[in-house]
């Protein structure tokens, strides 16, 4: 059975460190490091996660239903849901178009049997996207990927919800989303803004407006994304508060924790600034 999200509202969450636990980010590293991590957001009153398992990428087609299933059940038996997991990036030059066809839709299959509200992915990153000739072929292939994956989403609990990310322009992504169909939505990630704040916040919000799924909250001085937790940077926390007031999308915390698994403190640290940027999330935002 899957594990259905049923709440209609909007739900917080931290993004799974996944380097805390693991020295290989291989599957049997991740499920064996899962319990300790769900163990410590249940201590800490955290009750959503968002698991960023592409980091299990050239395994997705060899794991099966048991081992998600194994992997949620470590959450969702200390009341975690899992609120939305971080798929993969879509690619520009694949080797085998069918082979990631089946990659998409092994990860649709995954999203839903967790239950998560939504899975997250990448448009198409490219170092030119700027030259026109492949900008177009870029917008092609994140077209045929994201219709690819919305269909394997149709009938699901979960949304495809594509990132915004400093490479794509907000012409482009305005762009894409014209032509793709309503069922597909945005992840909507506050850092990635800052870095290419083209467009006026509360312009960037109403514009995409139906089309957000998901929150990734982190914060940095515009300089680059250095995952800051949200007050810690110059991003424009008032107009997003008062923007997602009404929003059921999940939110996600995401920070970028330099604790590493060889460090002998790497999961206390990263509890300790998980933690922390949870409780002044709470306090900048009045949650």
């Amino acid at each position: 059975m899957p594990f259905i999200d049923t709440k209609s509202s909007s739900c917080w969450s931290v993004s799974a460190n996944w380097l805390a636990y693991s020295a290989t980010l291989g599957s049997r590293d991740i499920l064996a490091g899962a319990p300790s991590c769900a163990a410590h957001l249940e201590e800490d009153g955290i009750k959503a996660v968002e698991l960023p398992i592409a980091h299990l990428d050239a395994e997705i087609l060899t794991l099966d239903d048991t081992f998600w299933r194994q992997l949620a059940e470590c959450f969702i038996e200390r009341g975690i849901s899992i609120a939305s997991v971080h798929g993969p990036i879509f690619p520009m030059n694949p080797v085998s178009m069918s082979e990631e066809e089946s990659k998409l839709i092994r990860y649709a299959e995954v999203a839903t049997l967790m239950g998560a509200r939504a899975l997250v992915v990448h448009p198409v990153c490219h170092a030119s996207l700027h030259v026109c000739r492949t900008a177009a072929k870029a917008l092609a292939h994140d077209g045929h990927w994201a219709r690819i994956t919305a269909e394997a989403l149709q009938d699901s609990p979960t949304r495809l919800a594509i990132e915004n990310v400093p490479h794509n322009s907000w012409a482009y992504l305005r762009r894409l989303f014209e032509n793709l169909p309503a069922e597909v939505g945005m992840c909507f990630d506050t850092g990635h803004y800052q870095v290419r704040p083209e467009m006026p916040l509360a312009a960037a919000l109403e514009h995409f407006a139906e089309r957000i799924a998901c929150w990734h909250l982190s914060d940095n001085d515009g300089f680059c994304d250095a995952h800051l937790p949200p007050g810690e940077g110059v991003f424009e926390w008032s107009v997003w508060s008062e923007f997602s007031r009404n929003s059921v999308a999940p939110r996600i915390i995401e920070l970028s924790l330099p604790a590493l698994f060889d460090d002998p403190e790497a999961e206390t640290l990263s509890r300790k600034q998980c933690l922390d940027a949870w409780q002044s999330t709470k306090e900048l935002l009045g949650e």
